[in-house]
C-alpha cells in the first residue's frame, strides 16, 4: 500500500483530515478520543464538492427540511444528515470550497458536537460571538461568488432573505439544476427508498367536522381575503383538510401530497397525490371521485385526485388565466413551487389560513386529545410501575429497555397508531443531552445512582400525545432536588398564568417558566412550550411559547387561542454534573374566569395529562402557597382520571403506585414552631449556642 494511501486512510478513519478543523471542540483536540457516535462524512463532501465545481457554484446551502418544509422527514429526504453525520431535526449544512459548517440550536448542541468530524465547524446558533449563515457567508464569500441551494427544501421566505442579503455583497443566490447531495447520496447505493404507505380516512368520530366542510370555511376565509385560490404544501394541512391520513413520514401520520383549492364552488378542489394510481382505491369513495381519481360532471363535494407531480402544471395554470387571479401561496411553501407564478403581483404570500384553522380544536377533537393523554399516563406509570420494582429486585435495566418497553406498552392500547416521536430515555449524563438517542454504543444503565429522563409520545386516533417525567430511583443530590424543584416552579407557574385571550402570543409567557431558574443563575437551551397536533405532528404551529432568542420564525409567531393545545415543558442540563431534568405536560388553552374580567376575554391552561411529579426530588420549603395548592390539585386530578382507568382496567399495582405518590402536601409554609425554615432554625440555634458559650 502506497504511504500517501495509507497516511489519507488514518486521516479518513480518525475524522482530521489536512482541511481547517474545529478548534472549539475538546474532542477535536490533539490526543483526543473520538465519540463513539461521530461519523466521517470526508468523502462525501469530497464528491459534492466535484459536484459544485461542475455546477459552478463556491458553497451550497443544505437544510434539513423537505419539499414540504417538514421538521421531521423521511429516512430518504435527510440529506442534511446523510452529509454531515449529525441526526438531530433541526440544523442547516453549509459546504464550501474550503469549508464545512452546521449551524443548530441549544437542543442539539451537544449531540452534533459528538458526532460531527472534526472538519465540521459547529455553529452554536443564538450563543455570543457565533455568525449567523448569512453573517458567515457575508464575512467569507466574496463579491461575483455563488452559492447554490435545491430552491424544492429551501421556503419562499428563506430564499428572497438570502437573495436580498447576499445581493447586497454582489453575491448571487443560483438554484441548482440538480439535487446535489442526492446526486451523491444515490452514487453510494445507500440511500434508502422512499416509502408511500396506505392511506386512509380519519373518521368523523375522531376528526368531528367533516373535510366538505372544512373546505366550505376555507372557501369562506378566501372571500373575506379577497383571494381566488389557495396551494396547499404543508403535508399535516393536506391530512387534515380532507380528513385522511398515511405513514410516508415516520412518525407524522401524513403522506406525501398538494392541494389546490378554488374560491368557486363550481371548481372541485384537486389533491396531488404521490403515487395517486396505487393509492386511490383507499380515498375514492371518502372524496367522491371516480375510478380514474376525476369527479363526475356537477358533483359540487368531490375532490380531482392527480398525480403529484402535476402540481407544477396546477401552479402554473394560473398564469394563463385573464382574470389575474390572486393565489395564496405561503412564504413557508417551498421557492420551487412559489416562483411557477411569474407575476407576484397575484400572489398571497401570508401564512396559509389552515394553519389557525388546523391548530384551534373543535370540542370533538378537545375530547379525544384528553382521553389519549390519559391513557397514554396510564401507560407511563405502567412502565414506571414496573421498573421501579425491578430494580429493586436486582434486574437490570438499560435506557433501550426502557424504550423498547414504553413503545411496546403504547403500541398495545386500543386505536394507537404508533409514536409521536423517537423515545427519548436519558440515564445520567446522557439525560443532558436535550433530544437524545440510545444507541447501543451510548446505552447507559437505569439504576438508583442515576437520574432517569424519559420523554415519549404516541398517535392515537384520537390525539397525539407527548409527555416527560424525570426520576430518581435511589437517593437524589441536594442540587438535584433543587433542579428538579426550580423546573416544577416553572411548570406550575406556566399552568397557573391567566391573559388576555386571543391576543397574547406565547413568547410573552415564556418568561414565566425560566423565572425560577435565572432566579439561581440557571437556564435552558429550548422553547417552553411547542403546539401539539390532533393525530398530526407533534410539533404545531402557529403558536409556540418560546422567548424570541429562541424562535426561529418570530414574525409567523400567532397569538394563543382557545383550543389551542401545548406543551409545558421547562428543563434543566447539566453535562458536568451528570444529569437532566425535564418536566412536560400538555395542556389546552380555554376561556377562564376572573374576578372583573367577562368570561370570553381570558385564557388559562388545563392540564390534559396526568403523570405525578417526583415528591422525592421536590424541595418543598421552596414552593408557595398557591403553588402546594395547584400541585395538590393536580394530583387529586390523577387520582380521579388516571387512577379511575387504571382502576378500571384492574391494574391495582400501578393504581396503588399512582396512589403512593399523590399525597396532598401542606399547604400552609411551615412556621418556625412546627418545624419549617430549617436554615433559619439553624441560624437561631448556633446564635443562642454562640451566646451560651459568651455568657
Amino acid at each position: 500500500m502506497g504511504k500517501r494511501v495509507l497516511i489519507f486512510m488514518i486521516l479518513l478513519h480518525v475524522g482530521c483530515s489536512s482541511a481547517k478543523t474545529d478548534p472549539e471542540r475538546d474532542s477535536c483536540q490533539p490526543g483526543a478520543t473520538q465519540p463513539v457516535t461521530r461519523t466521517n462524512t470526508t468523502a462525501y463532501v469530497k464528491s459534492l464538492r466535484d459536484e459544485m465545481r461542475a455546477a459552478d457554484i463556491f458553497a451550497l446551502i443544505v437544510p434539513t427540511a423537505d419539499e414540504h418544509q417538514n421538521e421531521y422527514v423521511a429516512e430518504s429526504d435527510k440529506k442534511r444528515s446523510f452529509i454531515s453525520g449529525f441526526t438531530g431535526s433541526a440544523g442547516t449544512a453549509l459546504v464550501t470550497l474550503e469549508d464545512q459548517l452546521l449551524w443548530t440550536d441549544g437542543r442539539y448542541f451537544l449531540e452534533a458536537a459528538d458526532q460531527l468530524d472534526c472538519n465540521w465547524f459547529l455553529m452554536k446558533s443564538g450563543q455570543p460571538g457565533v455568525l449567523t449563515l448569512t453573517e458567515w457567508v457575508l464575512e467569507n464569500l466574496q463579491r461575483g461568488q455563488k452559492i447554490g441551494a435545491n430552491a424544492k427544501v429551501i421556503s419562499t421566505v428563506s430564499w428572497k432573505y438570502y437573495v436580498d442579503t447576499f445581493g447586497q455583497k454582489g453575491i448571487e443566490m443560483v438554484q441548482t439544476a440538480e439535487d446535489l447531495v442526492g446526486k451523491v447520496w444515490d452514487a453510494t447505493g445507500e440511500r434508502p427508498p422512499q416509502l408511500d404507505e396506505p392511506i386512509y380516512e380519519h373518521e368523523m368520530q375522531f376528526a368531528g367536522r367533516s373535510w366538505e366542510d372544512k373546505i366550505k370555511d376555507l372557501r369562506e376565509k378566501m372571500m373575506d381575503d379577497n383571494v381566488d385560490a389557495v396551494v396547499v404544501s404543508a403535508l399535516d394541512e393536506v391530512a387534515w383538510l380532507f380528513n385522511l391520513r398515511g405513514a410516508d413520514i415516520a412518525y407524522n401520520p401524513v403522506f406525501f401530497a398538494y392541494a389546490i383549492v378554488e374560491k368557486s364552488s363550481s371548481t372541485n378542489p384537486k389533491l396531488y397525490l404521490r403515487e395517486h394510481n396505487a393509492r386511490l382505491s383507499a380515498v375514492k369513495a371518502h372524496l367522491n371521485c371516480g375510478d380514474d381519481g376525476q369527479c363526475p360532471v356537477g358533483t359540487p363535494d368531490c375532490v380531482n385526485v392527480l398525480d403529484y407531480a402535476a402540481i407544477e402544471s396546477g401552479v402554473q395554470a394560473f398564469n394563463d388565466v385573464q382574470e389575474n387571479k390572486t393565489v395564496w401561496i405561503s412564504d413557508s411553501t417551498n421557492y420551487y413551487i412559489s416562483a411557477l407564478i411569474t407575476n407576484k403581483n397575484q400572489i398571497k404570500s401570508s401564512p396559509s389560513p389552515l394553519l389557525l384553522m388546523k391548530a384551534v380544536k373543535n370540542s370533538v377533537e378537545r375530547d379525544g386529545m384528553r382521553h389519549a393523554h390519559i391513557v397514554d399516563s396510564a401507560v407511563i406509570i405502567q412502565l414506571i410501575t414496573r421498573l421501579e420494582k425491578e430494580l429493586n429486585e436486582g434486574i437490570e435495566w438499560t435506557e433501550i429497555k426502557v424504550g423498547e418497553e414504553i413503545d411496546k406498552l403504547r403500541m398495545e392500547q386500543v386505536g394507537n397508531r404508533g409514536l409521536s416521536f423517537n423515545t427519548i430515555a436519558g440515564s445520567g449524563k446522557n439525560g443532558a443531552y436535550i433530544h437524545y438517542s440510545a444507541t447501543e454504543a451510548t446505552n447507559n444503565a437505569v439504576n438508583k445512582n442515576n437520574m432517569l429522563l424519559l420523554d415519549s409520545g404516541g398517535q392515537y386516533l384520537n390525539g397525539t400525545t407527548d409527555i416527560t417525567r424525570t426520576f430518581h430511583f435511589g437517593e437524589p443530590t441536594d442540587f438535584q432536588k433543587l433542579a428538579y424543584t426550580l423546573v416544577l416552579l416553572g411548570v406550575i407557574d406556566l399552568a397557573m398564568v391567566k391573559f388576555p385571550a386571543n391576543k397574547t402570543l406565547g413568547s410573552s409567557l415564556d418568561t414565566l417558566a425560566r423565572r425560577p431558574l435565572w432566579q439561581y443563575g440557571l437556564d435552558y437551551g429550548h422553547g417552553t412550550g411547542h403546539g401539539i397536533g390532533m393525530f398530526l405532528n407533534v410539533h404545531e404551529g402557529p403558536a409556540r411559547i418560546a422567548g424570541r432568542r429562541a424562535s426561529s420564525s418570530v414574525s409567523n409567531e400567532r397569538p394563543v387561542y382557545d383550543g389551542m393545545f401545548f406543551s409545558d415543558e421547562p428543563g434543566y442540563y447539566d453535562e458536568k454534573r451528570g444529569f437532566g431534568v425535564r418536566l412536560e405536560t400538555i395542556v389546552m388553552a380555554k376561556y377562564m374566569s376572573t374576578e372583573y374580567g367577562q368570561s370570553d376575554n381570558t385564557l388559562g391552561f388545563e392540564a390534559i395529562a396526568f403523570v405525578p411529579f417526583e415528591k422525592k426530588l421536590i424541595k418543598l420549603e421552596l414552593l408557595s402557597e398557591s403553588q402546594r395548592k395547584w400541585l395538590n390539585t393536580y394530583h387529586r386530578e390523577c387520582r380521579e382520571k388516571t387512577g379511575v382507568y387504571l382502576k378500571n382496567k384492574g391494574m391495582q399495582a400501578e393504581y396503588d403506585w399512582l396512589y403512593s405518590r399523590t399525597e396532598p402536601v401542606p399547604v400552609a409554609q411551615q412556621t418556625l414552631c412546627s418545624g419549617g425554615n430549617s436554615n433559619f432554625i439553624t441560624m437561631l440555634v448556633l446564635s443562642i449556642s454562640a451566646i451560651i458559650n459568651y455568657l
